[in-house]
């Protein structure tokens, strides 16, 4: 998805006719691989950028092995005649890219499961999540920390949104209350960097960071930041951030 903009499916015998032929793709300067280090350092945030975006949706996810490591099956679509070093998976050789990519497919798998609300079992409505709530169980966000207006969805400049989902977590122990979960999901499919107003929700003054894609290494924690402030977002990015000591 992020090395090659057209098939090369030739191995296969069928003279390229095989397969998809709109691969939904890009190489971003150059078909296949390259030393270049921006197309390189592009590539592998994309990657990122993509199976945060698979592990950050409701439902169940779907990643295919090799996926972790950055494995192109240089650039064939349709591999599954391939039983050789098209498809097979050499773990003494990957890359030190592929291991960090590894890293941090691991940590966005260990944040899923951590949030049940990255995981519901009923379908969210734009509905408030309990009556002494005013929270919703989704809303989404411009970057100026308010409710999108439908302008804004149609206006094809707006390159970057957030998505505020919430939700009560019941404790499974004793006479304990539950919990509510808030989680700021921001995308930002634009090149330039931006700033991103973090939403002001009543009774609580905090967000936390959680993980970010143009930051893969930073952990959580690493900031804490006042509800209504702002924060810089790093064009083509996933950030997420979490209301209170989460």
């Amino acid at each position: 998805l992020v090395s090659y903009r057209d098939k090369h499916n030739l191995a296969n015998g069928e003279d390229n006719r095989d397969g998809h032929h709109t691969n939904f793709s890009e190489n971003y300067g150059v078909e296949g691989e390259t030393n270049d280090p921006g197309i390189t350092s592009l590539r592998w945030r994309q990657m990122r950028n993509f199976v945060a975006t698979l592990m950050l949706s409701q439902g169940t996810p779907m990643l295919l092995a090799g996926d972790e490591i950055g494995h192109t099956k240089d650039g064939n679509n349709n591999a599954y005649c391939q039983d050789n070093e098209l498809n097979w998976l050499d773990w003494k050789k990957i890359p030190k890219e592929g291991l960090a990519l590894s890293r941090f497919v691991a940590r966005l798998t260990a944040l899923r499961r951590r949030y049940p609300v990255l995981h519901r079992s009923d379908f969210v409505h734009g509905s408030k999540i309990g009556e002494d709530s005013e929270l919703l169980d989704i809303c989404w966000i411009s970057p100026h920390g308010q409710i999108m207006l439908e302008a804004q969805w149609k206006d094809p400049s707006e390159k970057c949104l957030g998505v505020l989902l919430s939700d009560r977590i019941h404790s499974e122990t004793a006479n304990a209350t539950d919990a509510t979960q808030t989680l700021l999901l921001i995308f930002h499919s634009g090149e330039p960097d931006l700033h991103f107003k973090l939403p002001e929700i009543a009774g609580h003054s905090k967000w936390r960071f959680l993980i970010s894609t143009s930051r893969p290494e930073e952990g959580e924690g690493a900031h804490l930041k006042n509800s209504g402030e702002t924060i810089p977002i790093a064009g083509r990015s996933v950030e997420v951030w979490g209301l209170g000591k989460l």
